[in-house]
């Protein structure tokens, strides 16, 4: 993890000490899921002790990201970032 923190912190001071145009950003938005299919059946045999827990509703979540867009050339970037879910 140190080697990973380390190699971000150095692209992003040579990406600042090249004058390249690093850009931010953030993204939110919904996540709507559910279960159907053979993928009920199996984890209720599975599971029988959930005693129909687990169903067909749909499941509504939040979803969002912070991102740095780092511009190494003309052709090629870095873009590293943090995603919830």
């Amino acid at each position: 993890m140190k080697k990973i923190l380390l190699s971000v912190i150095t692209l992003i001071v040579v990406a600042y000490s090249s004058s390249a145009q690093v850009s931010f950003g953030v993204q939110a938005g919904a996540n709507v899921s559910s279960l159907k299919g053979d993928a009920i059946q199996s984890l209720n045999n599975v599971f029988n002790i959930t005693r129909g827990i687990i169903d067909q509703k749909s499941k509504f979540g939040f979803t969002g990201r912070t991102y740095a867009s780092i511009p190494v050339d003309k052709t090629f970037g870095v873009e590293t970032g943090l995603s919830y879910q």
